[in-house]
């Protein structure tokens, strides 16, 4: 009897753990709201602002999700519930900044921006229209046709095409988790620091175009949710070529950065060797707040970072028909210091 009993409670009470499994295990998902505007140059109301950047991030958070403008002006986003920042940008600089609640589907009509000119080569840039172009899954950038094509490192031309994190130290695609850096379609077998030393010493005058592939395809071999730079350089002439370059800059603190490039090039071979030597120097603050029950006390810190970086890079390749064969080798020397004291 006892057996009994014990197997009818048991059936009891099955059906009422079953549903609640059931319930429990339905997925919940976030309400989805659509947002839409137009970007249009505020002189002008009529004319649209095509390839400008929508940067979005949750308040005080990282950016998380980005869009393009059309031809029109027009761009398109799907968001959660919550408060976001909107930064608008275009040719690396912000146009604008807005703080918005989104708790329903909005259309923000026309939006209208200061747009910044920019000389190269006498032409007055305005727009990125004959820079970017755009294909299934890929944004391809044409370098020598913006403002970048001369005097920055890759490193900070990376930080000023579309679809990059610009508040991001480290080079990072929006909404993806790994970057596969390429050149020339070849993977580059460098992270963390030893990549960013490589693209600090990659002169953009070296550079024809970047491809941003977001969707990349199995041939790329990109574990997870990753995106590609594939970072194509400019064809090198015939025989030697060498180049020496300076670049001094002067932010809080006075940097500089000196090196030569020296290649040699027959047609299906080339070699080429770069040597750099930078001297940086990065101030932070930071201020901290302490609350008592009776008051609060305020601190500020401040630290002077300074960076010396040496490095050389050697690379060859050899072109048989459709394939490149090649290596490259990279040997970088790193001194970081750091003075901190209190302000």
């Amino acid at each position: 009897m006892i057996m009994v009993k014990s197997l009818h409670s048991i059936l009891q009470f099955t059906p009422i753990s079953f549903m609640f499994l059931l319930l429990s295990s339905q997925p919940m998902y976030a309400q989805q709201w659509q947002l839409k505007g137009r970007l249009v140059e505020k002189v002008n109301r009529t004319t649209p602002l095509d390839a400008a950047e929508i940067l979005v991030s949750p308040l005080g958070g990282d950016v998380t999700s980005c869009s393009l403008s059309d031809e029109e002006g027009r761009f398109a986003l799907s968001l959660s519930s919550g408060k976001y920042v909107f930064r608008y940008r275009q040719l690396g600089d912000i146009l604008k900044t807005d703080t918005l609640d989104v708790q329903a589907d909005t259309d923000l009509g026309d939006i209208p921006l200061i747009i910044k000119k920019y000389t190269m080569k006498e032409v007055t840039v305005t727009s990125q229209r004959r820079m970017l172009s755009q294909k299934a899954g890929k944004l391809v950038y044409l370098v020598q046709n913006s403002p970048f094509a001369q005097g920055f490192s890759t490193r900070d031309l990376l930080h000023n095409i579309p679809r990059i994190d610009p508040t991001s130290e480290e080079i990072k695609i929006i909404g993806k988790s790994n970057v596969l850096v390429l050149v020339d379609g070849h993977r580059v077998n460098l992270e963390g620091k030893d990549l960013d030393m490589y693209l600090r010493t990659l002169p953009s005058e070296n550079i024809s175009k970047i491809e941003l592939i977001t969707n990349p395809s199995a041939r790329f071999d990109a574990a997870g949710n990753s995106g590609v730079l594939n970072i194509i350089l400019k064809s090198k002439p015939v025989g030697f070529d060498g180049k020496i370059h300076t670049l001094l800059t002067q932010r809080t603190h006075f940097a500089a950065e000196e090196g030569a490039d020296l290649s040699f090039s027959s047609g299906n071979f080339s070699v080429e060797y770069k040597v750099d030597n930078s001297n940086e120097k990065r101030p932070q603050k930071m201020e901290s707040s302490y609350i008592y029950p009776t008051y609060t006390r305020v601190t500020n810190d401040y630290t002077l970072n300074r960076f010396d970086i040496l490095s050389q890079n050697l690379n060859s390749s050899y072109q048989i028909g459709h394939v490149k064969i090649g290596f490259f080798s990279t040997l970088n020397r790193s001194r970081n210091k750091a003075f901190t004291g209190a302000k």
